[in-house]
């Protein structure tokens, strides 16, 4: 009995740092859009465009994933 209520807490656990992990994507994911476009619009130059736009495309990425993380954590807890 005590292992299933400890593998219980565990699964808990899990959770938990899945939401947080999936918080910090998210965040982490806005900052990349916010401020990496910011500098190529201060740069005005070719190369810092493309640089732009893989940010873009990796703080879309991260803020997806982060959001995907939260809502498995959300539907495993509803389980």
């Amino acid at each position: 009995m005590l292992d299933n209520s400890s593998s219980l807490t565990e699964d808990a656990k899990k959770r938990v740092r899945k939401k947080h992990a999936g918080e910090v994507f998210s965040e982490l994911g806005v900052l990349v859009l916010l401020f990496l476009p910011l500098e190529t619009i201060l740069q005005k130059n070719t190369y810092w465009l493309e640089v732009s736009a893989v940010a873009f495309l990796f703080g879309v990425g991260l803020v997806i994933g982060g959001i995907e993380l939260r809502i498995s954590a959300i539907s495993e807890d509803r389980e």
